[in-house]
């Protein structure tokens, strides 16, 4: 870990670059706050390691910030191999940028989609505080096997204002209680 393994220039801008590898693809993805674009590298790691690029999207709207969304939420079966929302400034927005590989036949291409961590967690906070590491568990990014995932229920929490509902309902509850048991 003292020397790298490869070197090589990425980008010239002025501002921060952040770097997002895609270990299941080797692909880089490369952005920078204050800038419209966004490379995309793949990384070949044969006997002499390249980057070699793959392509650049181009907009005038700089970008303020922004996120990849989970692998299990792309369109696979329209071969989308990444999504970044990407936050702008003027006016305030998010811009969803949806990157597909083209290809001539519909539908899901195995080929494109290794597995890639699913949505059930390996292990609990407690486990990682105990210094043990757990392998992710790895999904399948076909289609009709993640639309199984789909149909998880999740459990919506309250807001502050519904909260505050309660207790005052609560609250009242507990007066009248008192009051019966005062009564008797």
């Amino acid at each position: 870990m003292e020397e790298p393994l490869f070197q090589h220039p990425l980008d010239s801008s002025s501002s921060v670059c952040f770097p997002l590898v895609d270990a299941e693809t080797n692909l880089l993805w490369l952005w920078s706050k204050g800038d419209g674009s966004m490379s995309f590298n793949e990384i070949l790691n044969g006997s002499r390691p390249m980057i070699k690029p793959l392509g650049v999207h181009r907009s005038s709207t700089p970008t303020k910030g922004g996120c990849f969304i989970p692998k299990i939420a792309l369109k696979t079966e329209k071969c989308e191999v990444a999504r970044f929302l990407k936050l702008t400034s003027n006016p305030n927005e998010i811009v969803p940028l949806s990157f597909v590989v083209p290809r001539k036949s519909a539908g899901f291409a195995s080929d494109l989609f290794p597995d890639c961590p699913g949505g059930e967690a390996a292990q609990g906070a407690e486990k990682w505080i105990e210094g043990i590491d757990a392998d992710p568990i790895m999904t399948t990014m076909d289609p009709e096997t993640l639309a199984a995932a789909v149909g998880k229920v999740v459990e919506v929490k309250k807001t502050y204002a519904e909260l505050m509902e309660e207790n005052a309902a609560l609250r009242a509850r507990i007066a009248e209680m008192e009051g019966e048991v005062a009564t008797n």
